[in-house]
């Protein structure tokens, strides 16, 4: 056997491992769809704050009407609620099926026990998360929900990043850090939302349709 021909053995080795201990199936244009779909769902956000101003006369951020009108803060949860279902249920959707339409390209396993240990990494933090979100909507203090979704979106992706793409572990990371910013600049948590949820979600789309997708097609 030639050196060349070691060389590929040992790369199409190092490739079944890795393989076998990554989740590689994930989808750039899920990521896209996501981000697209968080930010119309931030812009119908921000179009309630502008009705409410408009009808009042004023010139308040979003967390300033959430916490001074008792009233409207009920619609506002009401709207926040069933948008972040609404997101939730489609990226879930939407993530699955074009995952599962790169598995079987790949030629890989979509539930293998790599995958299943992705999703568990993913939904423990998540559901916290969810159950902490609640709890600020039921002491009606929404303002905190969109920074906390973040953080704990953020971490959830951080403690799966170990079973695939690296770039999960930076886009982690990324979230947090704009949930920790929405924290600190409450006013402004409707922006961080929308480029952590939104823009983040788009721009690693389309980077990781480039930097493996593409090569792999």
């Amino acid at each position: 056997m030639g050196n060349e021909d070691q060389l590929q053995a040992i790369q199409e080795i190092r490739s079944m491992m890795n393989r076998s201990s990554r989740f590689l199936s994930l989808s750039g244009l899920s990521g896209v769809i996501i981000g697209a779909l968080a930010i119309f769902c931030a812009l119908y956000m921000h179009n309630l704050v502008a009705h409410y101003n408009a009808v009042h006369g004023t010139n308040l951020d979003y967390v300033t009407v959430l916490a001074h009108d008792h009233q409207y803060n009920l619609s506002m949860m009401y709207a926040y609620g069933v948008m972040a279902s609404s997101l939730l249920l489609v990226s879930l959707c939407v993530c699955f099926l074009l995952t599962y339409r790169q598995a079987r390209k790949l030629g890989e396993n979509m539930w293998d026990e790599t995958a299943m240990r992705v999703m568990t990494s993913l939904f423990i933090p998540l559901v916290v998360g969810g159950i902490v979100c609640l709890c600020f909507v039921m002491y009606d203090t929404l303002y905190f929900v969109a920074p906390m979704m973040l953080i704990f979106y953020g971490f959830a992706l951080y403690n799966a990043s170990k079973y695939t793409l690296s770039d999960i572990y930076s886009l982690g990371l990324m979230n947090m850090g704009l949930g920790v910013m929405g924290l600190m600049f409450l006013k402004y948590g409707l922006v961080f939302w929308t480029l952590g949820f939104g823009v983040l979600h788009m721009v690693y789309g389309v980077a990781m349709h480039f930097k493996y997708e593409r090569k792999r097609a």
